[in-house]
């Protein structure tokens, strides 16, 4: 007995069986990398912040850049890259960074 007899999936209709399989699981998939992404970015933010306390601002930088990648934490990305550049007195990408944090989420004052 092969794999799809199981199923009682006609041998015409294989094409049609995966093409139905697919259009299930794409969804499915999508959301999990999303979220994998998601989570990925979450634990960026969470290092630049700790790295940032400790001094080790261009470590701190990498994970903020990291964390651009996904919409949900570009904001804190944005004022993570801010604090940086303020400790490193650079003011005006510091307000650039700031600037643009708050224009995506305005809670964040």
């Amino acid at each position: 007995m092969r794999f799809f007899d199981r199923w009682a999936i006609p041998k015409g209709s294989l094409h049609s069986a995966f093409s139905w399989l697919l259009a299930c699981l794409l969804p499915l998939l999508w959301t999990l990398c999303a979220t994998a992404s998601e989570k990925a970015s979450a634990d960026a933010i969470r290092r630049a912040s700790e790295l940032i306390v400790r001094g080790d601002l261009s470590g701190a930088e990498k994970e903020a850049n990291l964390a651009l990648s996904s919409p949900s934490t570009q904001p804190l990305a944005y004022a993570a890259l801010g604090a940086i550049r303020l400790k490193q007195k650079k003011y005006a990408e510091s307000e650039r960074f700031l600037q643009k944090a708050i224009r995506l989420n305005p809670d964040l004052v």
